[in-house]
């Protein structure tokens, strides 16, 4: 089996070249579209979040330690490659990235938790071997306090989302952060989203922390925009940088010198 790094970066061709294609396999043809077959095991190259070269944009995205992937426009169930993908009986090597024409990360081989019935098929991968960031245990040293919401009701619910200007912010976790990840010296564990309110989204996620925590977040800098879409293009240029560097932690997350913080948003 080819010798993949979890979280290294790859082009295309250094993929190939490990798998063992030769180079005019690895040049074109399946190997340039997508996903293929090749010598026991499937590979797929998949963009998140942004269009590939060929203009499609499907909604491919990561959910925790989870990607929501979406195969090729007349993909579905019954044909025999998709039918190899999500029995799990074979490697799906599945290298990813943020920006097209990147080099890709490899999230590791592939486990197909989920697939539906439409087209294209969507599939949710899971990875035994990815690792996002560290993982902590936090042990709770009082008995939480039971809360529930509101009991459900009946009816619809409209929602009208309005476009406008959007702000794209840096937070950065302050407090007892030790508590919860081993950060190297100098280095800041940081949020990076995008936001209309970015003050109303600093009070709700520290909401999420349970009351008495020793950490939360606070606010380094905002950069402003016209509207979201200008925000979003800028937030994802952010975070794929923080990949390519190897400061991402997944998500909106990563770690990150203390030094950058000044000029990240410029």
């Amino acid at each position: 089996m080819p010798d993949f790094i979890v979280g290294e970066h790859y082009t295309r061709e250094q993929v190939g070249q490990i798998a063992g294609l030769s180079e005019r396999d690895r040049s074109g043809g399946s190997w340039m579209t997508g996903y293929t077959d090749w010598n026991g095991a499937t590979y797929v190259f998949t963009n998140v979040g942004v269009p590939g070269r060929t203009g499609h944009d499907y909604a491919n995205r990561w959910v925790g330690k989870n990607l929501i992937w979406y195969g090729k426009t007349n993909s579905h169930r019954g044909q025999p490659q998709i039918d190899r993908m999500i029995s799990n009986t074979r490697p799906v090597h599945l290298f990813w990235r943020a920006q097209d024409r990147s080099p890709f990360t490899y999230a590791g081989d592939a486990t197909a938790v989920e697939a539906n019935s439409e087209t294209p098929i969507q599939i949710v991968w899971s990875f035994d071997g990815f690792t996002s960031g560290s993982r902590v245990d936090i042990e709770l040293q009082n008995e939480p306090k039971w809360h529930r919401g509101p009991p459900p009701t009946d009816g619809g619910v409209w929602i009208e989302r309005v476009d406008g200007p959007t702000d794209v912010y840096l937070f950065r976790a302050t407090g007892r952060v030790d508590a919860l990840f081993d950060l190297p010296a100098g280095h800041v564990l940081i949020k990076v989203g995008m936001s209309n309110n970015p003050e109303r989204r600093l009070t709700e996620l520290n909401a999420g922390f349970p009351p008495g925590s020793k950490v939360k977040w606070s606010r380094v800098s905002v950069r402003h925009f016209a509207d979201g879409s200008q925000a979003w293009r800028f937030e994802g240029e952010r975070l794929e940088r923080l990949r390519l560097d190897r400061y991402w932690r997944g998500g909106e997350f990563a770690v990150v010198p203390e030094a950058i913080l000044p000029d990240f948003l410029s």
